[in-house]
């Protein structure tokens, strides 16, 4: 099992969908916590539905059929995904007319404004999210949790990864050997604080081994963790940052499945690449996208950005 897959793991555990946060803070890995429970199968076993605005001009669809079964599931996923994408093409042509619209207001900057008072004649819409092929449940139990509904809420995650899910669908012993697996990939953050000549204690790793190590003497089992694959091919690459972003938008755009979110594609590259012998985060990636959209346009027969000369 690739290390990096269980970091991912370990990224869905501990976020709170309350933040928007485009890494794990040292906060967020305090509140690392043990899988509780399991759920075999897929997130939702037997409905779904596409529901675009009406405004669209086009009906939604519900599809009921056994979503349990991969090839059924992907089948019906892969059309509603593609008028996803559809449905999401025409939401940015019409926020354009929208956010034209707006600006042409010359409305005063800084100051709170009710857009429903202008009587705009482009709506703004929103995008719909593609339906992943790989979501099942597990449940954590939160520290010190309390009975609040943000509690209880948050207590439910779905985990997107068709590795772990044909883990969890075929392994009787995949919750034990999951959790066995996350205490192993704490383990060595545990090891590196101590190469260091560091405090335990002080790091923010120390709680969650606690809980990883009180978890696993409760449950005993002989079922060993997954051991992690090392065997990943790393390519170094000369593109300017700009470039690799805007190839990983591309991989985004052309396999929405692979990579749900931009953020995916990015990952993915930032896992198997490096540039210049130098390792590249994620982040550098979506900054330098930013920048792009910014400057406007991208060099690709000279393979560099069009700098800003404004």
């Amino acid at each position: 099992m690739d290390r990096n897959k269980i970091f991912k793991l370990i990224e869905t555990i501990v976020e709170n969908p309350s933040i928007l946060s485009s890494q794990i803070s040292d906060s967020n890995i305090g509140n690392l916590v043990p899988i509780e429970e399991v759920y075999q199968g897929y997130m939702c076993g037997r409905a779904i539905q596409f529901t675009p605005h009406e405004d669209y001009g086009k009906k939604g669809e519900l599809v009921r059929t056994d979503l349990t079964d991969d090839k059924i599931r992907i089948q019906e996923l892969t059309k509603l995904n593609n008028q996803i994408t559809k449905y999401n093409k025409w939401v940015e042509e019409k926020n354009v007319l929208h956010e034209e619209e707006v600006r042409s207001l010359n409305l005063k900057p800084d100051v709170v404004h009710n857009l429903g008072e202008y009587d705009l004649k482009h709506k703004q819409y929103w995008e719909l999210g593609q339906f992943e092929m790989w979501s099942f449940m597990v449940t954590r139990e939160l520290p010190q949790q309390t009975t609040t509904f943000n509690n209880i809420k948050n207590t439910f995650l779905f985990i997107n990864d068709e590795e772990l899910y044909k883990a969890n669908r075929d392994d009787p012993d995949f919750l034990i050997r999951i959790n066995k697996t996350i205490a192993e990939y704490i383990h060595g953050e545990i090891r590196e604080v101590l190469d260091k000549n560091r405090s335990i204690e002080n790091s923010i790793w120390n709680e969650p081994n606690n809980r990883f190590g009180n978890w696993i003497s409760q449950h005993p089992s002989d079922a060993e963790s997954y051991e992690f694959n090392t065997d990943i091919t790393i390519t170094d690459v000369t593109d300017d940052l700009q470039y690799i972003a805007e190839d990983c938008s591309d991989m985004h755009e052309n396999d929405k499945i692979k990579f749900p979110h931009k953020r995916d594609a990015y990952k993915w590259w930032c896992e198997h690449h490096t540039q210049n012998g130098k390792e590249i985060t994620y982040e550098q990636l979506e900054e330098a996208y930013s920048r792009g959209k910014r400057r406007g346009k991208y060099d690709t027969e000279h393979n560099k950005p069009l700098l800003d000369k404004s």
